[in-house]
């Protein structure tokens, strides 16, 4: 799973803005464009994203290592 894509798709899912996602998890513009290249990302941050998009983001990834079903 790559983390960033599956967040950017997300946010366009939800039809939000990286303007206004930026400003909800308090990083530039510039920033989240990083994220969403980005494989990884800090676990305090991924748990911002999921509170923010209101999804739980911890459990894709559980799934994907085979932990959930």
């Amino acid at each position: 799973m790559h983390i960033g894509q599956v967040i950017r798709q997300m946010l366009h899912d939800q039809g939000r803005t990286v303007v206004w996602f930026s400003k909800e998890i308090r990083r530039s513009r510039q920033a989240c464009h990083s994220m969403f290249k980005s494989s990884t990302i800090d676990t305090d941050l991924l748990k911002t994203i999921c509170v923010v998009l209101n999804h739980d983001f911890f459990k894709d990834l559980s799934i994907e290592v085979g932990l959930k079903k």
